[in-house]
């Protein structure tokens, strides 16, 4: 049997990826970041949740960037579950 919530009694992900996933989407409503269509974050926002500045993101772009990039109008978004993938990725 699945390890469940001890809250809400739901499973619990399994996959790391989507663990950190929820995780993001979670800090997002605690800080006012808004999701957007496509489960998507904002620059300013992925750069916040992982303690960078936005320059840093935008130079990644410049360069071999280690998160895919959408752009629309010329605004950078990062989906979040490949946000996610990064975070994994990173040794702690």
């Amino acid at each position: 049997m699945a390890d469940c919530c001890p809250t809400c009694g739901r499973p619990l992900p399994v996959d790391p990826v989507e663990a950190e996933a929820d995780a993001i989407r979670q800090w997002c409503g605690v800080n006012g970041a808004p999701i957007l269509l496509g489960d998507c974050v904002r620059r300013q926002d992925a750069a916040a949740y992982l303690g960078r500045a936005e320059k840093t993101l935008a130079n990644w772009e410049s360069v071999d960037s280690p998160i895919p990039v959408r752009r629309l109008n010329g605004r950078a978004y990062y989906e979040i579950r490949d946000l996610a993938a990064f975070v994994v990725k990173i040794p702690s």
